[in-house]
């Protein structure tokens, strides 16, 4: 089954347009460049980014290895990824299409990579059912988004145009209000 991540493409977007062009999702942290491939595991992912930021508190170095981990060692071809824009209220959706790749001479912060062919671009945020944007709203760089069956709601967004379908909608509202009703 393919998952669905959530990626960023810097602070404030700027990455977003060099996404978009060149087919591709970067690990967009300045200054590490390292393979992150070499990392078997997430305490050798750890140390990597403690040697490459000494500075980092523990909590940071921790939080930024998962990530690292999550981008060079979970990430699969045909797994989808989920960009949200900082330009305009869209979201852009593309597939996985290659493995991780690490490139020493590509300009800082554009060391580490994944191809993507961005099938759909700039879908209205409005589209979307509110809990999607909350987990798209994440603090995180690198996230799998799984809560309330997200990868197949949105498969069936784009079987539907990119609209959810109303059956769905009410199955989805309905399941939400029991769940509200036993709190």
């Amino acid at each position: 089954m393919m998952a669905l991540w959530l990626t960023r493409a810097g602070k404030h977007g700027e990455h977003e347009l060099k996404f978009l062009e060149l087919g591709r999702v970067y690990f967009t942290w300045r200054g590490l460049n390292k393979d992150l491939s070499a990392a078997k595991d997430l305490s050798r992912m750890y140390q990597i980014f403690q040697e490459a930021y000494p500075d980092a508190g523990t909590g940071k170095v921790q939080n930024w290895g998962r990530q690292g981990l999550q981008f060079a060692l979970k990430m699969s071809g045909g797994d989808w990824v989920a960009l949200p824009g900082k330009h305009s209220s869209v979201i852009h959706i593309g597939k996985i299409t290659g493995d991780y790749e690490f490139d020493a001479s590509a300009q800082d912060p554009y060391y580490h990579f994944r191809g993507v062919d961005w099938f759909a671009r700039d879908i209205p945020r409005d589209r979307f059912d509110q809990d999607i944007l909350y987990s798209l709203g994440a603090f995180l760089t690198i996230a799998q988004i799984r809560r309330n069956n997200a990868e197949a709601r949105i498969m069936e967004m784009a079987n539907h145009d990119w609209s959810v379908p109303k059956k769905l909608r009410r199955a989805y509202q309905g399941r939400c209000a029991k769940i509200k009703s036993y709190a």
